[in-house]
């Protein structure tokens, strides 16, 4: 019904242009007593004709690119406000690791061995690090790297895959020992990388379920983007037909 709608607007458009143009000539000729050649007539008429689509196909755009910044702002909003829940559980637990000093690490560098809950915390830490750690050697030497406490503030949710959730899901999270207070009592130092890992997993399960509409959302952007060029060029030549 719509294209109805537009075909009948552009042919009624057409022949008001039509008889706009052939009034302005036949008062020219009036005036000046002349006869318009039949070829100037015509390029009269297609350059009016060409005028109209443009300006027509610019308007239409004009349209449907403020629609769909209207649609994508209310997906973006949606999406924003499903990760509200979990963002300020990441944001506190990395102020909280960032209080943890070098000679709290070094502390649990030193023991022999680890109790269970830092042991498993630590685990935790490094397989969404992504790290692979067979003993307990290997994670004093991967406490010991300058970076393990800046990487973990830096640390980008969106590298946690599915599989790497899931084991720590079913190896650690699911665990009754590994909770702040058991591990906190164990070691403070222990207790902050908890709520870490714990704020990570949430973060990374609710960026998991808003993908599909995060998708949708970067490629009507790119279709969006593409109607503002075109969009431009019309303009362009819109204004090109109107320059003197």
């Amino acid at each position: 019904m719509n294209d109805n709608m537009n075909n009948n607007m552009n042919d009624n458009l057409m022949k008001d242009v039509y008889m706009s143009v052939y009034g302005f000539i036949r008062q020219i000729e009036n005036q000046c007593n002349i006869a318009v050649p039949m070829d100037i007539k015509i390029l009269c008429f297609l350059h009016s004709k060409e005028l109209l689509f443009v300006a027509f196909k610019l308007a239409q755009l004009q349209q449907e690119i403020e629609i769909e910044e209207h649609a994508i702002n209310e997906r973006v909003e949606m999406v924003e406000a499903e990760l509200q829940e979990a963002k300020p559980a990441v944001v506190a637990a990395q102020k909280a690791v960032a209080n943890i000093n070098r000679q709290q690490i070094h502390e649990i560098r030193s023991w022999q061995r680890p109790s269970r809950p830092v042991e498993m915390t630590l685990n935790a830490v490094a397989l969404l690090r992504n790290k692979k750690i067979r003993n307990w050697s290997g994670m004093q030497r991967f406490m010991a790297a300058r970076d393990f406490i800046p990487s973990i503030l830096k640390f980008d949710t969106n590298l946690i895959r599915a599989r790497q959730r899931a084991k720590v899901q079913n190896q650690y999270l699911s665990n009754e020992d590994f909770t702040f207070e058991r591990v906190n009592k164990a070691s403070k130092c222990a207790g902050l990388l908890v709520l870490w890992v714990q704020a990570q997993v949430n973060f990374s399960r609710l960026l998991d379920s808003v993908e599909p509409m995060t998708k949708e959302i970067n490629v009507l952007k790119a279709i969006l983007e593409a109607k503002k060029h075109e969009a431009d060029v019309l303009n362009k030549k819109l204004n090109e037909f109107q320059a003197p």
